[in-house]
């Protein structure tokens, strides 16, 4: 992922609004007293082609007591650091206020290089719209854009013009491997799980720092590591907490790090402790990972503190593939970083993914599979409309990706899809490794997965 696009402005602009409309879903509390977004919030999201991640953050507002608006411009600064692309929210309504210019000022100083997007939200008729943008051009923005988030008005201009000139998304080149790694792996978790001891027993040597003390990673870390003559890349991360934990901004900053190095890995290794289950923030992490498309293995580490019994292995896996329904048969491995037990089988089960991710099927086997399904069990109509199958095709790897032409792609309905893509999964060896769909119609794409 090459964009990352922060949304700043004072409280109640309608940051978190213009948040949840990008990312497609509700994932930022909006509500009308300002200041209810405190911390950063970011999803993955794509525009025509381009996927970015998009990060929210708390409003600044410089009326705040000392200790809070410090804090807040420490979010805001650390997103900006991160950030390619800066969308400013401003509010049509109140108008220009004293704080918005020195925000401006302050971010003009501080970025001088970031491209900047003014956006006046609340606009939500064209009637007045000179009246308003003229109060902002007064104080010496050169470009803006009228929007109403509420209504959607002026959101494509906005879009267009931020990615301006950015390279889509092209398939085929994500299957060519342009450096000397079999496999970029990303090693995530919990803070004290054995993350670095885990690549630590890998490399035979104490290279990262591994304490007892929770959090000792600071930032990822690159580790090259060679096995029988193939060259793979670990990135070791910070360990994610839950955001009750989270006490410093460099340990919010460290959490947006850990996620940018899930984009730059071709196999996610999620690390846990054998003597706890999963929390709940450890399943939005999985989650957030195979919505990017990226494979996982789960290493439940510290087995060897395990008291076991000839069911204890059977009973984990249960209780692993109830917790995490949306990844289907999860490749798991059981393994001690301190004793080394099956530590070094992970390439094995790398390699297994990896060859599940760049499987693919031929378009007449696929035409033959989509109406064999079909035919068993077809799409019920949506308003006395029929949803007609026409064509299906293998668009991708790393993710597999297939495009289906039909007839209403926009009345395809989501458990329909899981349906095709179970099938998917049960024809051919894609194991549990994400798989994407898209629909297309006569006009435009659509994506339902």
């Amino acid at each position: 992922m090459k964009e990352i696009v922060a949304i700043i402005g004072r409280p109640n602009v309608g940051k978190s609004s213009l948040f949840n409309l990008l990312a497609q879903k509700q994932l930022a509390i909006v509500h009308d007293m300002p200041g209810v977004t405190r911390d950063r919030n970011y999803t993955t999201s794509e525009w025509y082609g381009v996927e970015y991640l998009l990060i929210d953050t708390g409003g600044i507002d410089y009326t705040e007591e000392k200790e809070i608006f410090k804090e807040m411009m420490m979010q805001a600064t650390l997103a900006i650091e991160e950030a390619t692309r800066i969308i400013f929210i401003l509010d049509g309504k109140t108008g220009p206020t004293a704080s918005d210019q020195e925000l401006i000022t302050y971010f003009r100083k501080t970025v001088p290089d970031k491209p900047v997007f003014y956006a006046v939200n609340k606009i939500d008729s064209s009637q007045k719209e000179d009246i308003i943008l003229s109060d902002f051009y007064s104080i010496g923005l050169e470009t803006i854009y009228p929007i109403s988030v509420q209504q959607r008005r002026g959101i494509d201009d906005l879009m267009d013009d931020l990615f301006k000139g950015v390279e889509t998304k092209n398939y085929e080149e994500d299957e060519k491997q342009s450096d000397i790694y079999e496999a970029k792996v990303a090693v995530i978790g919990r803070p004290n799980v054995g993350k670095s001891s885990f690549i630590n027993k890998l490399l035979g040597t104490d290279r990262l720092i591994v304490h007892d003390e929770s959090g000792t990673t600071r930032d990822s870390i690159d580790t090259e590591v060679t096995y029988f003559g193939q060259k793979y890349l670990f990135i070791d991360t910070a360990g994610i907490r839950r955001k009750a934990k989270i006490k410093y901004s460099l340990e919010r900053y460290m959490v947006v790090k850990a996620f940018i190095s899930v984009d730059r890995a071709d196999v996610v290794i999620f690390v846990t402790d054998a003597s706890e289950m999963l929390t709940d923030q450890d399943k939005k992490l999985l989650s957030l990972v195979t919505e990017k498309g990226k494979p996982v293995l789960i290493v439940v580490n510290k087995w060897d503190l395990i008291e076991k019994d000839s069911k204890t292995h059977k009973k984990y896996l249960e209780d692993l593939n109830y917790e995490l329904r949306e990844i289907k048969d999860p490749q798991v491995l059981f393994t001690s970083a301190k004793t080394g037990q099956r530590v070094f089988k992970v390439f094995e089960e790398i390699q297994k993914l990896r060859e599940q991710m760049g499987f693919r099927v031929t378009t007449s086997e696929l035409n033959r599979f989509m109406l064999e399904v079909i035919n068993g069990h077809p799409h019920p109509s949506a308003g006395g409309r029929m949803v007609k199958f026409k064509y299906i095709s293998q668009v991708a790897t790393n993710p597999p990706t297939f495009m289906i032409t039909v007839n209403h792609p926009d009345l395809v309905q989501t458990s329909y899809t899981r349906f095709l893509i179970n099938h998917l999964r049960k024809r051919y060896p894609f194991g549990s490794v994400p798989i994407k769909v898209f629909f297309r119609g006569t006009h435009k794409d659509i994506d339902y997965n």
